[in-house]
């Protein structure tokens, strides 16, 4: 390569630098125009703790010890499973394919020895643009739907390759005085700092499984607002007892 290729290569790879540099600098400022450091954590919101943290192997093997859990494992040995720490359950296993003809089949031969109630699965498929297919049952209790109790299978050609179970057993229903629809209702908006406000919709009871303090009966509501020209949508969650607001996301 003579002098003169080598200047231009040289210019060439200049020019890309400076374009890089100035996309760099551009998407910068489009980023630091939309997210804005000081204001990006909302004060408002309230989050409960994540049911699943860090996995402990310790707690892992203690939990994988469950007869129920041993005895699919020794009929399936080479399935691995990641248990659910408050329900006791496989959060998701997963192994060979299994010739399983269906969620039916799924129940008898898998779920009846892990001591879920069948009678209230119903099971639904969601129809997804890959290879696998999926079916899912949403769990309830006394007609109150249970947040994240979930029964997860995953099928490939006709096959089951894995299962999760975050299916709560034992689950009991809190008791107390409900406080009244308007005593919620203002709980839900209790405490925002809004320039604007707009609507307050919901109500709908849902049972939370919480890791320190069990099973929360709330009431779910949607507020809506603005501050300055940004519109906040506050999925709010209400202890229907206390009135305490144990979750609340923008």
């Amino acid at each position: 390569m003579n002098r003169l290729q080598l200047n231009g290569l040289s210019r060439r790879v200049c020019a890309g630098q400076l374009a890089l540099l100035f996309l760099f600098v551009a998407v910068s400022f489009v980023a630091s125009a939309i997210v804005d450091p000081t204001t990006a954590v909302d004060p408002n919101e309230v989050r409960l703790k994540p049911l699943l943290g860090q996995v402990q192997a310790a707690e892992q093997e203690a939990l994988r010890q469950a007869v129920d859990w041993q005895a699919f494992e020794t009929a399936h040995p080479k399935w691995r499973a990641i248990m659910h720490p408050l329900t006791g359950l496989p959060h998701r296993a997963f192994g060979p394919a299994l010739p399983l003809a269906g969620v039916e089949a799924f129940e008898a031969e898998v779920l009846a020895g892990f001591g879920i109630d069948l009678s209230s699965v119903n099971w639904r498929q969601v129809d997804t643009p890959g290879k696998h297919d999926w079916v899912f049952a949403d769990q309830t209790h006394n007609g109150i739907p249970v947040h994240n109790g979930r029964l997860t299978t995953k099928w490939l050609g006709g096959e089951l390759v894995m299962w999760g179970a975050d299916w709560y057993r034992d689950l009991e229903m809190p008791e107390g005085e409900w406080l009244s629809a308007e005593a919620l209702a203002a709980s839900a908006s209790a405490g925002l700092d809004l320039d604007e406000w707009g609507s307050i919709s919901g109500g709908e009871a849902l049972l939370v499984p919480t890791r320190d303090e069990g099973v929360r009966l709330v009431a779910t509501f949607m507020v809506e607002g603005r501050v300055g020209a940004v519109p906040r949508r506050y999925s709010t969650w209400v202890d229907v007892f206390s009135g305490e607001v144990i979750r609340r996301i923008n």
